[in-house]
């Protein structure tokens, strides 16, 4: 696999762990905003 092919996500296995990364990153932001208002809320 080139370079070229890495950046560009051409390659399965990249386009699923950046899907992955999408969504872990998703839920960290949820949780973050969640505990931004608990703790406005104390």
């Amino acid at each position: 696999m080139s370079r070229r092919e890495v950046c560009n996500g051409d390659d399965p296995d990249v386009q699923r762990g950046a899907e992955i990364l999408s969504r872990a990153l998703e839920a960290e932001r949820a949780a973050l905003a969640s505990l931004c208002q608990i703790l406005k809320e104390l």
